[in-house]
């Protein structure tokens, strides 16, 4: 690293005015910390009223420990390094970044000014950086969240796999509070750059409450939605083992929208899109395109429907096999468009978990 950038990161002008902006957002990061802690408490009740299996040699706690504790290695020592990685090289060799862009862009947005960027390094560029960095780890997140870690160290169960994602998601919003609101290394670039693995450059001064409210709010959604798959259907913490197996394939049609759909969608509307429109959200930039719309329905509707067919018991009937992906993703693709930008991945999984357990329900019913 240049001596000019090091000398920046280590004697910052004025910390409490570099921090102002990013603290006007403290009421939402209380209720969002407010919020996590009362999905933890409804997180801990579900689990502990879950049954295991009578063979299972693992204790619920044992079952948490390791999903919270293989989270937070993965992030701590492959994701956020990789992440910080690319970032810096993209920056600095593709895009080509000056030291004091380079420092706005990977700490400080408080004297960001979005319109500059844009005009010296491109708009497509940029748009293309954000892309690969912010929905590439988007889609390994939400991976290994689905495969790995429920399908592997949850061993499919529900209520362990949504304990686990709360404490996680709790964890990391308190460390980026105490962080932020303590001034505790807020111009750190190694603090800030693992705190928030990849804030849009898009998104402006507004990038770091878009991660935070991004990312509780997906934490939020697996207690939302085991909730519902207590109380709507038969594949709650108490079900007996093969409607806990519908309750696993419910998880990848109510997920795999927002890990794969909503990925591709600013992959496609990045790159192709161009008829863009206005939408609401955290960010300088909310726009989104049709292009981008027409991928999240495709990318869904491929991965509900290879979700139906292979994953889901065959108790679902063949028509409903195919209805239900579309439904799921018409759904899917009318939610990530006007749900408030950053709100997106508890508004789609939340709204496909309502028609994907009235399908159920409708289905055993008729059987």
């Amino acid at each position: 690293m240049e001596p000019d950038l090091l000398q920046m990161l280590n004697n910052p002008h004025n910390k409490d005015e570099d921090t102002s902006y990013r603290r006007k957002f403290w009421s939402l990061d209380l209720f969002l910390v407010l919020l996590l802690c009362g999905g933890l408490i409804l997180s801990v009740s579900y689990a502990v009223e879950s049954d295991l299996d009578e063979d299972e040699q693992m204790s619920k706690l044992a079952l948490t420990s390791r999903i919270v504790a293989f989270k937070l290695i993965t992030y701590l020592f492959i994701w956020l390094p990789a992440a910080f990685l690319l970032r810096t090289y993209l920056l600095k060799s593709w895009i080509g970044v000056s030291d004091e862009h380079y420092y706005q862009i990977m700490v400080n947005r408080d004297q960001f000014h979005l319109e500059e960027l844009q005009e010296v390094y491109t708009d497509i560029r940029i748009r293309k950086f954000d892309c690969a960095v912010r929905k590439g780890f988007h889609f390994i997140f939400f991976a290994s969240g689905l495969i790995v870690e429920f399908g592997f160290l949850a061993r499919g169960y529900t209520s362990i796999m949504v304990l686990a994602d709360v404490i996680h998601g709790l964890v990391y919003n308190m460390l980026r509070c105490i962080s932020l609101y303590g001034n505790l290394f807020t111009d750190n670039l190694y603090v800030q750059s693992w705190l928030y693995f990849a804030p849009r450059v898009r998104d402006g001064r507004e990038a770091y409450i878009n991660i935070r409210v991004a990312q509780a709010l997906t934490a939020l959604s697996t207690p939302v939605c085991n909730i519902m798959l207590d109380q709507l259907t038969h594949c709650g913490p108490k079900a007996e083992e093969a409607d806990r197996n519908i309750a696993q394939s419910m998880a990848f049609l109510v997920f795999l929208p927002v890990a794969l759909g909503d990925a591709m969608g600013e992959v496609v509307g990045s790159f192709y899109g161009k008829h863009q429109f206005e939408v609401k959200g955290f960010g300088e930039v909310n726009k989104k395109s049709l292009e981008g719309c027409a991928a999240v329905f495709t990318f869904s509707l491929i991965a509900t429907m290879l979700s139906t067919f292979v994953v889901w018991p065959d108790e679902l009937p063949l028509l409903w096999k195919i209805l239900l992906p579309i439904c799921v993703s018409t759904l899917s693709t009318l939610t990530e468009t006007i749900a408030f930008r950053s709100t997106d991945n508890f508004v789609i999984p939340v709204c496909n978990a309502i028609i994907v357990m009235i399908v159920y329900e409708k289905v055993r019913n008729e059987c």
